[in-house]
């Protein structure tokens, strides 16, 4: 990618009153969280792991739960890195 392009994550959150303020902080970061585009409790794994295979890396909120565990998974068949991030009243720092 060139310099100044935005890439592609995939948000990892298991706290959904969080999800905003991640998406909103990755974007602040220079990044385009892709999986805004399955809300709405999309689980369907076919779709999951298409808008996966298009994402950079796997950014991490907070602790995962069992649905974010699968994430994780997929994102390791996919050979996607993994970033993890602690999120918070305080903020949101790399852990």
């Amino acid at each position: 990618m060139g310099e100044g392009s935005m890439r592609v994550i995939w948000i990892a959150i298991a706290e959904r009153g969080l999800k905003q303020k991640a998406c909103c902080w990755s974007v602040e970061q220079g990044m385009i969280p892709a999986n805004a585009a399955l809300e709405h409790n999309c689980r369907r794994h076919d779709l999951l792991e298409k808008v996966m295979e298009a994402c950079d890396e796997v950014w991490l909120f907070g602790q995962p739960d069992r649905l974010v565990e699968e994430e994780l998974k997929l994102a390791e068949k996919l050979g996607k890195p993994v970033r993890r991030f602690a999120i918070g009243e305080g903020g949101i720092r790399l852990r």
